[in-house]
């Protein structure tokens, strides 16, 4: 897998060119009017993040790109494949660090990576992290017909980005609080025959993440 680890991190470094590509591809940027009756649909947190603050410059840290890099078999074995990837584009922040300089943020395109790489599937770059309601059309649209799909987002917007999948479909599912330290969580959603369930999961990584960057010699 660490292969994958190379192959992200190069990536990493054309990711504006890439954002500007999928930005101009307006049949991968604009959702159905409808959505798709039969998909099935994980959203998934991107993995850990630097501590404390100070030290933050909107990337994954060693124990992320482990999770990253573990992450395209967990999404093999429980889904056997994946046909669309989707992260938000990235945005610049302040936040990020403590002497104000801020940058942008990339953990969810970081993590989603080596998963779009195994799967040859690309990244969707076309809705900002902003946006839940965009990605949740996006994601449901009819041109995923039959077809799983994976979004990485930040955790705060999850919650709304799954509301926004209710709506699509007239659930009312409740989705509780995601956690600031939770990096495990998967939410699954499978719509049958345009009726959709959901179930609360985990990529069941936790215990066997190191904290040692990855070795990619």
């Amino acid at each position: 897998m660490a292969k994958f680890f190379i192959q992200f991190a190069t990536i990493c470094l054309l990711l504006s060119g890439i954002g500007h590509v999928a930005a101009s591809e307006p049949a991968l940027c604009t959702a159905s009017e409808t959505p798709a009756q039969n998909l099935t649909l994980i959203i998934a947190r991107h993995g850990e993040k630097p501590r404390p603050i100070a030290n933050d410059r909107g990337v994954l840290n060693c124990r992320g790109e482990n999770r990253a890099l573990r992450l395209p078999q967990v999404m093999q074995n429980r889904f056997k494949t994946i046909d669309a990837v989707f992260t938000p584009s990235p945005h610049f922040t302040t936040k990020y660090g403590a002497d104000g300089k801020g940058a942008f943020s990339l953990r969810p395109f970081q993590t989603a990576l080596p998963t779009a790489t195994f799967f040859n599937t690309g990244v969707n770059l076309c809705v900002a992290v902003d946006k839940p309601k965009a990605i949740a059309q996006l994601a449901t649209s009819s041109q995923y017909e039959g077809k799983t799909a994976l979004i990485v987002w930040q955790h705060t917007r999850i919650k709304d980005i799954a509301k926004h999948v209710n709506d699509a479909y007239g659930a009312s599912y409740d989705f509780g609080k995601w956690h600031g330290s939770d990096f495990d969580t998967l939410y699954v959603f499978t719509v049958k025959n345009g009726q959709l369930t959901f179930e609360k999961s985990a990529e069941g990584l936790n215990k066997i993440l190191s904290d040692q960057c990855p070795n990619i010699q």
